[in-house]
Protein backbone atom coordinates (compact mmCIF):
# COMPACT_ATOMS: atom_id res chain seq x y z
CA UNK A 1 0.00 0.00 0.00
CA UNK A 2 2.89 2.40 0.51
CA UNK A 3 1.41 3.46 3.85
CA UNK A 4 4.24 3.65 6.41
CA UNK A 5 1.89 2.61 9.21
CA UNK A 6 0.77 -0.46 7.31
CA UNK A 7 4.30 -1.25 6.15
CA UNK A 8 5.74 -1.26 9.69
CA UNK A 9 3.23 -3.75 11.04
CA UNK A 10 3.36 -5.84 7.86
CA UNK A 11 7.18 -5.97 8.06
CA UNK A 12 7.00 -7.01 11.73
CA UNK A 13 4.53 -9.82 11.01
CA UNK A 14 6.65 -11.02 8.06
CA UNK A 15 9.71 -11.19 10.31
CA UNK A 16 7.75 -13.12 12.97
CA UNK A 17 6.50 -15.51 10.25
CA UNK A 18 10.03 -15.98 8.88
CA UNK A 19 11.56 -16.74 12.28
CA UNK A 20 8.74 -19.16 13.07
CA UNK A 21 9.16 -20.95 9.72
CA UNK A 22 12.91 -21.21 10.42
CA UNK A 23 12.11 -22.59 13.90
CA UNK A 24 14.10 -19.83 15.59
CA UNK A 25 13.45 -18.62 19.10
CA UNK A 26 12.16 -15.05 18.95
CA UNK A 27 13.21 -12.30 21.34
CA UNK A 28 11.55 -8.90 20.87
CA UNK A 29 13.14 -5.69 22.15
CA UNK A 30 11.07 -2.51 22.22
CA UNK A 31 10.67 0.65 24.20
CA UNK A 32 6.99 0.01 25.02
CA UNK A 33 5.50 -3.15 26.43
CA UNK A 34 1.97 -4.39 26.91
CA UNK A 35 1.31 -2.14 29.91
CA UNK A 36 2.46 1.10 28.31
CA UNK A 37 0.86 1.19 24.86
CA UNK A 38 -2.37 3.13 24.49
CA UNK A 39 -4.29 2.87 21.26
CA UNK A 40 -5.06 6.17 19.62
CA UNK A 41 -3.49 9.13 17.93
CA UNK A 42 -0.69 10.61 19.99
CA UNK A 43 0.09 13.37 17.48
CA UNK A 44 -3.51 14.42 16.89
CA UNK A 45 -4.03 14.37 20.66
CA UNK A 46 -1.03 16.62 21.24
CA UNK A 47 -2.13 18.96 18.47
CA UNK A 48 -5.62 19.16 19.91
CA UNK A 49 -4.28 19.94 23.38
CA UNK A 50 -2.32 22.94 22.05
CA UNK A 51 -4.92 24.12 19.52
CA UNK A 52 -8.35 22.99 20.82
CA UNK A 53 -10.31 25.59 18.82
CA UNK A 54 -8.69 24.88 15.47
CA UNK A 55 -11.19 22.36 14.07
CA UNK A 56 -10.14 23.04 10.46
CA UNK A 57 -6.48 22.38 11.24
CA UNK A 58 -7.42 19.22 13.11
CA UNK A 59 -9.46 18.03 10.13
CA UNK A 60 -6.49 18.67 7.81
CA UNK A 61 -4.20 16.83 10.20
CA UNK A 62 -6.48 13.79 10.21
CA UNK A 63 -6.78 13.86 6.42
CA UNK A 64 -3.14 14.25 5.40
CA UNK A 65 -0.96 12.87 8.20
CA UNK A 66 -0.50 9.18 8.81
CA UNK A 67 0.44 7.90 12.24
CA UNK A 68 4.09 6.78 12.29
CA UNK A 69 3.00 3.29 13.41
CA UNK A 70 -0.28 1.49 13.01
CA UNK A 71 -2.28 2.03 16.14
CA UNK A 72 -2.23 -1.08 18.30
CA UNK A 73 -3.08 -1.44 21.98
CA UNK A 74 -0.85 -3.23 24.44
CA UNK A 75 -3.29 -6.12 24.71
CA UNK A 76 -3.36 -6.40 20.89
CA UNK A 77 0.46 -6.47 20.84
CA UNK A 78 0.50 -9.20 23.50
CA UNK A 79 -2.14 -11.18 21.58
CA UNK A 80 -0.08 -10.87 18.38
CA UNK A 81 3.17 -11.95 20.03
CA UNK A 82 1.52 -14.79 21.94
CA UNK A 83 0.08 -16.14 18.68
CA UNK A 84 3.65 -17.07 17.68
CA UNK A 85 4.83 -20.14 19.60
CA UNK A 86 8.49 -19.21 19.07
CA UNK A 87 8.24 -15.87 20.90
CA UNK A 88 9.92 -16.53 24.24
CA UNK A 89 10.84 -13.07 25.52
CA UNK A 90 9.89 -9.41 25.13
CA UNK A 91 12.38 -6.97 26.68
CA UNK A 92 10.94 -3.49 27.28
CA UNK A 93 11.56 -0.24 29.13
CA UNK A 94 9.48 2.96 29.16
CA UNK A 95 8.00 2.67 32.67
CA UNK A 96 11.47 2.79 34.30
CA UNK A 97 10.59 0.03 36.73
CA UNK A 98 11.80 -3.51 37.15
CA UNK A 99 9.02 -6.01 36.49
CA UNK A 100 8.43 -9.42 34.96
CA UNK A 101 5.12 -10.57 33.49
CA UNK A 102 4.11 -14.02 32.26
CA UNK A 103 2.13 -13.43 29.06
CA UNK A 104 -0.43 -16.16 28.43
CA UNK A 105 -1.37 -17.70 25.05
CA UNK A 106 -4.52 -15.54 24.94
CA UNK A 107 -2.45 -12.36 25.40
CA UNK A 108 -3.41 -11.71 29.01
CA UNK A 109 -0.61 -11.22 31.51
CA UNK A 110 0.14 -12.44 35.01
CA UNK A 111 2.33 -10.09 37.05
CA UNK A 112 5.50 -11.40 38.63
CA UNK A 113 4.01 -11.04 42.10
CA UNK A 114 0.89 -13.00 41.12
CA UNK A 115 2.99 -15.65 39.38
CA UNK A 116 5.10 -16.14 42.51
CA UNK A 117 1.85 -16.45 44.50
CA UNK A 118 0.81 -19.38 42.30
CA UNK A 119 -1.35 -17.76 39.62
CA UNK A 120 -0.79 -19.29 36.17
CA UNK A 121 -2.15 -18.91 32.67
CA UNK A 122 -5.28 -20.87 31.81
CA UNK A 123 -4.45 -24.18 30.17
CA UNK A 124 -4.72 -23.77 26.40
CA UNK A 125 -6.98 -26.11 24.44
CA UNK A 126 -4.07 -27.20 22.25
CA UNK A 127 -0.58 -27.44 23.77
CA UNK A 128 1.99 -25.03 22.39
CA UNK A 129 5.69 -24.60 22.74
CA UNK A 130 7.51 -21.86 24.64
CA UNK A 131 5.97 -22.93 27.95
CA UNK A 132 2.48 -21.77 26.94
CA UNK A 133 3.32 -18.11 26.55
CA UNK A 134 6.28 -15.80 26.78
CA UNK A 135 7.95 -13.56 29.33
CA UNK A 136 7.76 -9.77 29.24
CA UNK A 137 10.68 -8.29 31.16
CA UNK A 138 10.63 -4.57 31.98
CA UNK A 139 13.91 -2.86 32.83
CA UNK A 140 14.43 0.35 34.77
CA UNK A 141 16.37 3.24 33.32
CA UNK A 142 20.13 3.57 33.65
CA UNK A 143 19.68 7.30 33.22
CA UNK A 144 17.78 8.04 36.42
CA UNK A 145 17.72 6.74 39.98
CA UNK A 146 18.19 3.93 40.89
CA UNK A 147 20.26 3.51 37.66
CA UNK A 148 19.52 -0.20 37.27
CA UNK A 149 20.21 -2.28 34.19
CA UNK A 150 19.73 -5.95 33.32
CA UNK A 151 21.83 -8.77 32.04
CA UNK A 152 19.67 -11.34 30.28
CA UNK A 153 20.81 -14.83 29.30
CA UNK A 154 18.90 -17.47 27.34
CA UNK A 155 20.10 -21.01 27.87
CA UNK A 156 19.30 -24.07 25.75
CA UNK A 157 18.73 -26.87 28.27
CA UNK A 158 19.49 -29.49 25.64
CA UNK A 159 16.13 -31.23 26.06
CA UNK A 160 13.91 -29.06 23.87
CA UNK A 161 13.39 -26.47 26.61
CA UNK A 162 15.17 -23.29 27.52
CA UNK A 163 15.69 -21.06 30.51
CA UNK A 164 15.74 -17.27 30.65
CA UNK A 165 17.91 -15.75 33.36
CA UNK A 166 17.66 -12.02 34.00
CA UNK A 167 19.65 -10.21 36.64
CA UNK A 168 19.17 -6.63 37.78
CA UNK A 169 22.42 -4.77 38.40
CA UNK A 170 22.97 -1.46 40.10
CA UNK A 171 26.35 0.03 39.42
CA UNK A 172 28.25 1.32 42.41
CA UNK A 173 30.32 4.34 41.53
CA UNK A 174 32.95 5.92 43.66
CA UNK A 175 32.72 9.42 45.10
CA UNK A 176 32.34 12.03 42.37
CA UNK A 177 31.59 9.49 39.64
Amino acid sequence: RGDPAYDQLAWFVLELDRATADQKAIVILSHHGGNSINKGSLFAGLFESFYPDETELLALWAKYFVEPAESMSGSELRALLSSYPNVILHLVGHTHENAIHAVCPDGTAVTGEDYLAGQRCATPEAPRTAANGYWEVVAASVREHPHHFRITEIVDNGDGTGTVYTTVLRPQGGEGS
